[in-house]
């Protein structure tokens, strides 16, 4: 399972553990669609300079960022990484799971 963290007290502390599990490694969409949502919303806040991202912790099924300085346009995408990842714990609840503080 993935477990999905997100603590927000003045920056964004994101966590993420675990695999899906749903299919054989390089097959297993709920992974992909996880992965897809956390690099886009890395890539827009790093390329688009709309936060400072640090990696705090990054191999094999975890992976661990801290955001500080988020623009608002950094806060939507990591609204949008948010609401999609709760939307794929709603359709793989045994796959998926999602704790944060902000909704």
């Amino acid at each position: 399972m993935i477990h999905i963290t997100i603590k927000y007290d003045e920056w964004f502390d994101i966590q993420i553990e675990g695999h899906a599990g749903y299919a054989p490694k390089g097959s297993d969409i709920v992974c992909a669609a996880v992965s897809a949502l956390y690099q886009t919303m890395a890539q827009t806040i790093q390329t688009r300079s709309y936060g400072e991202m640090k990696h705090v912790r990054s191999n094999d099924g975890f992976e661990h960022i801290i955001i500080r300085d988020v623009t608002q346009e950094g806060f939507g995408a990591v609204m949008a990484f948010i609401t999609g990842c709760e939307e794929i714990a709603t359709a793989y609840p045994d796959y998926v799971s999602v704790d944060d503080e902000l909704t």
